[in-house]
């Protein structure tokens, strides 16, 4: 192209970048927007919000509008106060109603994301569902470990952090493709094991 011409690339992972397309480039990050910005939109946007929801969604928003409207019109919010009250009950020998639960969830979840991109097949929707529920939990222990979450007395810092590393192996395998049942039988025990509260 010739010399006057800009092209603009908008990337969320540099590392993926061609080494010589990256040297021909200026990087400038884009900060999030401020979560009181993403959290007055989000009322306006979605009036019928409760204060806690749009509170909650602009936050885990992390300065992303469309992703706390996709949480709000997802009913994140829900799921998380779902999950929160199944993750307390874990060591009370549900490990296998969290299981079924979670999978539940996901399916739930792998529902909206294929009305919205038909393409994608089941077993990628519900992936994205299981990412999901990973993410919310481990926010939850994130919780625990902020003490910001009754279970925050029953559960110690180690454990929490175990947990949430836990998490993290097991998105690691869901993008993998391993079997999706087996990695949500295998975390949930994990969990129950190692954080029951």
């Amino acid at each position: 192209p010739p010399g006057s011409t800009f092209i603009i690339l908008l990337v969320s992972a540099l590392d993926r970048l061609l080494p010589t397309t990256l040297s021909r480039c200026q990087h400038i990050r884009f900060d999030g927007l401020p979560e009181s910005f993403v959290r007055e939109k989000l009322g306006e946007f979605r009036p019928a919000l409760s204060r806690e929801r749009i509170e909650w969604c602009a936050r885990c928003g992390e300065g992303s509008l469309g992703r706390a409207l996709e949480y709000a019109d997802d009913e994140l919010f829900e799921l998380h106060q779902r999950l929160a009250e199944s993750l307390m009950r874990l060591g009370d020998g549900h490990s296998d109603a969290l299981v079924k639960a979670w999978t539940d969830e996901a399916s739930a979840l792998g529902e909206r994301y294929r009305k919205r991109d038909p393409d994608i097949t089941d077993a990628e929707a519900t992936r994205r569902g299981l990412a999901i529920v990973f993410q919310l939990a481990a926010s939850w222990y994130g919780g625990v470990l902020r003490s910001r979450v009754d279970a925050a007395q029953a559960i110690d810092a180690e454990s929490a952090a175990a947990a949430i590393n836990r998490l993290a192996e097991a998105q690691r395998q869901l993008d993998l493709n391993a079997n999706t049942q087996l990695i949500v039988e295998t975390l949930v025990g994990d969990l129950a094991g190692s954080t029951a509260v």
